[in-house]
């Protein structure tokens, strides 16, 4: 007899190359009753879809399919602080490796209330081909960066494969995020406005996406209540331009509000068929309610 000696514990790590960049929107579908259906949710790193009674149920199937769809959903996620790394065990005798594992960390912060947050990396790698990983978030709330850690074993080895993230929510929309290319979200945007304009002749200016501003934390805690007025123009492609402080009762409000109000998006005025650029004063209100700041 004998026995396998540890020799040491190593931790291989290494950061792992992003996928050249050539992606679309796109849902998550996991097989389920012989097809493969959208994954509503994740509980730890099992999917969930919506059962025949309309009601979430767990899915057994292992395999995943990215499939496209015709647009993202509006809210956007800062991904902060990524590490993507393997961890393993170095065996004495053999030098061999055991207890292969994946880590994947970062911080997750919205300016949008988010439900039903996940992940899914999408790696490939000459070693392991194509795999699809999913793992739960917790609910991302305004100004409350969510810390995500996600930590999958691995049956051997997968050499260094490049990858791209997915966030999902509301029932298993992909979000728009930070690691996406800022032109392109952009462009994003301005396919989302433009489809919900497409047919309109007369239209008042509308709200797409308003990401809510962070209620300042020296403020919060002194239960300071406040208001702020922003005048700003709405381009004829939805993008808020020239924003500027009409007034304000704390100059930190208004910090905050021009801030949540750079990263909104309207619908445009639509004048006989056009759209037209069009200037909007926008109040903010601050208060210690449980909803936080609002207009």
């Amino acid at each position: 007899m004998y026995s396998t000696v540890i020799r040491r514990c190593i931790v291989l790590v290494f950061v792992w190359a992003m996928l050249p960049f050539a992606r679309a929107q796109v849902e998550l579908r996991v097989e389920y009753k012989r097809h493969f259906v959208r994954v509503d949710r994740v509980y730890e790193n099992r999917p969930y879809v919506i059962g025949p009674k309309g009601k979430p149920v767990g899915a057994s199937g292992t395999q995943y399919r990215l499939v496209p769809v015709a647009e993202y959903a509006p809210e956007f996620v800062s991904i902060k602080n990524l590490g993507v790394v393997m961890h393993a065990v170095e065996l004495e005798d053999t030098g061999g490796e055991i207890n292969h594992e994946m880590e994947f960390r970062a911080s997750f912060e919205s300016a949008y209330h988010l439900e039903n947050v996940y992940v899914a990396l999408n790696m490939y790698s000459r070693e392991g081909g194509r795999l699809i990983f999913v793992q739960q978030v917790e609910n991302l709330d305004p100004g409350e960066p969510q810390d995500v850690d996600i930590r999958i074993p691995l049956n051997s080895s997968i050499g260094r494969p490049q990858y791209q993230v997915h966030i999902f929510a509301h029932g298993g929309a992909e979000v728009l995020q930070s690691m996406l290319p800022p032109l392109y979200v952009k462009i994003q945007y301005e396919r989302m406005v433009a489809r919900r304009i497409k047919r309109l002749t007369q239209a008042a200016p509308q709200i797409l996406t308003e990401p809510i501003p962070e209620y300042p934390s020296k403020l919060r805690r002194k239960k300071v209540s406040g208001r702020v007025v922003i005048h700003c123009f709405v381009s004829a492609s939805g993008e808020v331009v020239h924003p500027t402080v009409k007034s304000a009762t704390n100059p930190a409000f208004a910090k905050a509000a021009l801030a949540a109000l750079g990263e909104a998006w309207f619908l445009p005025r639509v004048e006989d068929g056009v759209p037209v650029s069009t200037q909007l004063d926008l109040p903010y209100n601050f208060g210690p309610s449980p909803n936080g700041p609002g207009r």
